[in-house]
């Protein structure tokens, strides 16, 4: 029988070193996993609770916040750079301009009322106060008809909005203005005519609306048909066999008058139907089915002023201000629906009143949590 020989008491009561005791101890390979996954974790917990920290607080932040009037939808993909942003940026493929100072229009009028001196009677701006903005600077004697038209709408045209300040213009001899849509201009053996509808701003009585405030001026939509379209030598009286009144808009607007006002044609891209706004406020409309030229009819658009025949030096001044040119997304600006963004604003101040958010359409009018979701877009 083997057995063990006893332990040694000296070794077996030998204290251990307090400074050994007290040293740390290193963690070994097997325990260095273990710390590195309970720091994992504890980076893991922290990130979820962040995260939905940050998805409550917006939610939180829309059920206290006021409701708005207006959501403008706006795809994702910007809008491409060929598009006009001002009055500037379109190609006006037809226009008429007398060019030349005379007798009411002088190089110093035309230098204070543009910021700089040009001879041209039609002047395109987009300064930062009006916006985009076309000026008509009438003639001390010829009867001339200025105009600006473009046989391309920008994409999709859905219409167009501006604002006219009769206390910055002067209707001394003005026959009749107007905003050209739905229309075109063709030119047969020399002629111009034009074919489409019009917006028309026409004066009182057959001298113009003098600085006096005799009589008032009218804006009416009118249908013209095949109208000569005469830049030299223009009469008004020559128009009634070629017109089609539709409906008188706005009336009693005085020459020098301090009262603003904002017009808008909102058109169908598909139908070519179109509604006419003056202050928000629906005026006039043509449907689908009345609508001339229907859905293949022509898109062009522009701005025309026509004078009365004179002899004097008092400047007939016409301006087009804060112009927008509405126009659906075409297919190169179009994300799929899922990335759409709805934005929220007021109406006259555009402040933002709640966070954006994603929604599944961007096409067409739908209703969005009790809000009007628009899907154009103001170039």
């Amino acid at each position: 029988m083997r057995t063990q020989a006893p332990k040694s008491r000296t070794a077996a009561a030998a204290p251990k070193s307090r400074t050994a005791a007290a040293a740390p101890r290193k963690p070994t390979a097997a325990a260095a996993p273990a710390l590195g996954k309970r720091a994992f974790a504890f980076i893991l917990t922290g990130a979820m609770i962040f995260s939905l920290a940050a998805n409550l607080a917006p939610q939180a932040a829309r059920a206290s916040q006021p409701t708005g009037d207006v959501i403008f939808n706006y795809p994702y993909a910007p809008v491409p750079a060929t598009s006009p942003t001002s009055p500037k940026d379109i190609d006006w493929n037809h226009s008429a301009d007398h060019v030349g100072y005379d007798q009411a229009y002088t190089q110093a009028l035309s230098q204070q009322y543009n910021g700089a001196a040009t001879p041209n009677h039609v002047v395109l701006s987009d300064d930062p106060v009006t916006a985009g903005t076309v000026a008509f600077y009438g003639y001390g004697e010829r009867p001339y008809r200025d105009y600006v038209f473009s046989s391309t709408s920008p994409r999709a045209s859905q219409g167009l909005s501006f604002v006219m300040r009769p206390a910055y213009m002067n209707f001394h001899t003005l026959a009749e203005t107007g905003y050209l849509f739905n229309g075109q201009i063709s030119k047969e053996g020399g002629a111009a005519y034009y074919t489409g509808y019009a917006l028309i701003l026409s004066s009182a009585n057959g001298a113009g609306t003098q600085e006096s405030g005799t009589g008032a001026a009218a804006l009416r939509v009118c249908y013209l048909d095949r109208e000569l379209w005469n830049a030299e030598n223009f009469r008004p009286g020559a128009t009634a066999d070629t017109r089609s009144p539709i409906a008188t808009i706005k009336a009693g607007i005085n020459n020098l008058d301090s009262t603003p006002y904002r017009v808008g044609v909102e058109i169908d891209p598909e139908t070519r139907a179109f509604k006419v706004y003056v202050d928000g406020d629906l005026c006039a409309g043509v449907s689908a089915a009345q609508v001339r030229g229907g859905p293949a009819g022509p898109t062009g658009f522009g701005f025309y002023t026509g004078y009365y025949d004179h002899n004097c030096d008092i400047l007939t001044r016409i301006r087009y201000e804060k112009i927008s040119i509405l126009a659906a997304p075409g297919p190169e600006d179009m994300l799929p629906p899922a990335s759409c963004q709805v934005r929220f604003s007021e109406k006259y101040t555009n402040r933002e009143i709640r966070v954006p958010e994603a929604e599944t359409s961007s096409v067409g009018q739908k209703g969005c949590n009790g809000y009007v979701c628009q899907s154009f877009r103001a170039l």
